[in-house]
């Protein structure tokens, strides 16, 4: 997971980005009003072994998503 380690501290500093209590799993928000948009996603490494991260989308919705990320 070398290569992840420059790569969220980049996003995290232009969206609202934060990983959740005691997991590999972060949330993106990127709004707040009704109807509010939320996403959870996590890092891995590219199969083909690059060495480039890629980023899984897990859940996209409102705040509901948290009960199961």
């Amino acid at each position: 997971m070398e290569a992840l380690r420059g790569f969220l501290p980049a996003i995290v500093a232009r969206m609202r980005v934060h990983r959740l209590s005691n997991s590999d799993i972060y949330t993106i928000t990127w709004s707040f009003s009704s109807p509010d948009g939320r996403a959870t996603f996590h890092l891995d490494e590219d199969e083909n072994d690059s060495g480039e991260p890629l980023l899984v989308w897990r859940r996209f919705g409102d705040h509901g998503i948290y009960r199961e990320p």
